[in-house]
Formats: C-alpha cells, sequence, structure tokens
C-alpha cells in the first residue's frame, strides 16, 4: 500500500472511557506505517451520537477536545441517536483519502491489528478483517456471530470469516455501491454485494481484540437491532438472486 492514503471513521456513542486510548492507538499504528514509507496521508473522524432521550456521557465534548489537539482528527456530531450504518455513511461523504476503514471508538484493537490489514490489500480489492481469538469476545455474542455467519456463508456460497469486522476497501468503490443500510448488518450487505455482484477480489486478515469491553455496553444484541438485520439480510437475497442489473 506504498504511499497510498487512508481515511478511518472512528463511531463512539457513550464512548467517554475508551474514546481517548482509541485514538492513541490508531494514530500509533499509523505514524508507524507512515514513517515505514507504507502510507502517505491519513485521517480520522471521529463520529458521535446521543442516546434517544439526548443524554451523553461526555463524548462529545472529548471529541472536539482530542481534534483540537490533533490535526488529524475530526469530528461529526450528530444530536439525535443514529445507528451504526448511518455513521459509516456519513464518514464516507466527507472522507478525503484513497481507501476507507472503519476503527471502534471503543478501543478493543489491540497489536498489530491496523498494520496487518493495511498491509495486505489486493490490487482493486478489498481486506476483510475478522476476529483472530474470538474466544475474548463474550459467550452470547460469539453465538450470535458464529450462527450468522454460517447463515450467510450458506445462503451467499461465500467461505467469509467474519462479516462484521474492520475493512479496508477504496473510497471510490464504495461511492460507487452507494450503501443505504443504517443498522449492523451493513458491512454484510456492503461484502457480499461487493463480491458476488461486483466480483471483486479479496483477502481475510485477523484482527485482534481486548477482550471484553471495560466501558459502556453494545447494543447490537437488543431486539429492534437484531430484527432490522433480519430484514436487511431479507432484501439482500432478493437484490443478490431475484434483480437483474
Amino acid at each position: 500500500m506504498r504511499n497510498n492514503t487512508v481515511s478511518i471513521i472512528m463511531p463512539a456513542h457513550k464512548e467517554s472511557g475508551n474514546l481517548r486510548g482509541a485514538v492513541r492507538y490508531v494514530s500509533d499504528e499509523i505514524e508507524l506505517l507512515y514513517e515505514a514509507d507504507k502510507i502517505s496521508d491519513w485521517e480520522i473522524i471521529i463520529i458521535d451520537s446521543v442516546e434517544k432521550d439526548g443524554s451523553t456521557d461526555g463524548t462529545p465534548q472529548l471529541a472536539d477536545r482530542l481534534a483540537k489537539s490533533n490535526s488529524r482528527v475530526k469530528v461529526i456530531h450528530n444530536n439525535s441517536y443514529v445507528n451504526l450504518g448511518y455513521k459509516y455513511r456519513q464518514g464516507l461523504s466527507v472522507a478525503r483519502f484513497d481507501y476507507f476503514m472503519m476503527v471502534p471508538g471503543k478501543n478493543t484493537l489491540h497489536g498489530a491489528s491496523i498494520k496487518n490489514l493495511l498491509d495486505n490489500i489486493p490490487e482493486n480489492g478489498i481486506v476483510i478483517g475478522y476476529q483472530a481469538d474470538m474466544s475474548r469476545r463474550p459467550f452470547k455474542r460469539r453465538i450470535i456471530s458464529k450462527c450468522f455467519t454460517v447463515f450467510m456463508n450458506l445462503v451467499f456460497g461465500l467461505r467469509l470469516r467474519y462479516y462484521n469486522g474492520t475493512t479496508v476497501i477504496p473510497t471510490k468503490i464504495l461511492r460507487e455501491l452507494s450503501p443505504d443500510t443504517d443498522n449492523f448488518a451493513y458491512m454484510a450487505e456492503i461484502l457480499v454485494t461487493l463480491i458476488k455482484k461486483y466480483r471483486l477480489p479479496y483477502t481475510q486478515i485477523p484482527f485482534y481484540t481486548k477482550g471484553i469491553r471495560t466501558y459502556g455496553k453494545t447494543k447490537a444484541t437488543e431486539l429492534q437491532n437484531i430484527i432490522s438485520v433480519v430484514r436487511t439480510i431479507l432484501k439482500l437475497i432478493v437484490k443478490i438472486y431475484f434483480k437483474k442489473g
């Protein structure tokens, strides 16, 4: 990936206990790649939101302070609750660089995860990250994730190891795809579409996580979000198998 550039979005919903560490980790990893002449420029775009009642734990204010102290950090504020897929599209709309990736603001990535992902991009293709050690995740999340992966592979004839991880995709291709899913299935829809319809080459690379988060909790397993994911997958089946063009 020599002399290429990367835009990293960092969704952050009630992550005041994690966000500073996440920005520091990404900055340190990217700086090593920059010094090794693997990338020539980058940006971090923090995208926050508030609870449905308008409350916050101070994440927006912390994001502003981080941006003030680091010229590579930008912030997008949402004054209402928005889901992960919506934030992904917001970041894509303002991204300035060649490649686009998402790193969670919950600060769970560690080790050489960023380096591994950015060092292994196939020509005109994508990198699909997968959890190197699923045992580090809560048991309920492991079961849901495994069932989801098996189901998606069976339905779409793929052999992906993970559908909801950190991926690296050319920004131009993503904009041509114009994803419109707001819920937690946004990345699954993007990957299936790029591989099945666009025939993009891809490589699967492990990333490493710290395990159970020490601050905050996920909304991915809430019933409302699970229902919206099911609806998205049904629409995706129709798009891949029944719609032409």
